[in-house]
């Protein structure tokens, strides 16, 4: 009878483990899953300033645009504009500015 006993408050005490195991590894897994939601914030936040510090270097490094294509036509110029812009990603919302500043001649009202 004895040996009965023991052996069900040794099954209960495995059961108990059993269950702190399990509460464990879940709060383990939502921890993971917490610091895992963390460092992909983080990331996008270094992944963002990287890129604006990308942009930022390759307007303030671009070369002046003197255009001279050997053209005097307006084609030539907003071929040459066209490609400026696409070669240094200009953003669009930048391109009516950056061509007014380039503007001379009978261009300029």
């Amino acid at each position: 009878m004895a040996e009965n006993t023991r052996l069900k408050t040794l099954e209960a005490e495995l059961m108990k483990f059993g269950q702190r195991i399990e509460e464990v590894s879940d709060e383990s897994q939502a921890e993971h899953a917490r610091a895992t939601e963390a460092m992909s914030l983080k990331f996008d936040v270094i992944q963002s300033s990287l890129t604006q510090i990308i942009q930022e270097q390759s307007r303030s490094h671009s070369p002046s645009m003197g255009f001279s294509h050997g053209s005097n036509s307006r084609s030539g110029w907003i071929f040459s504009m066209d490609q400026y812009f696409e070669y240094f990603r200009v953003p669009e919302e930048e391109q009516i500015e950056i061509a007014a500043i380039h503007m001379s001649g009978s261009a300029i009202p």
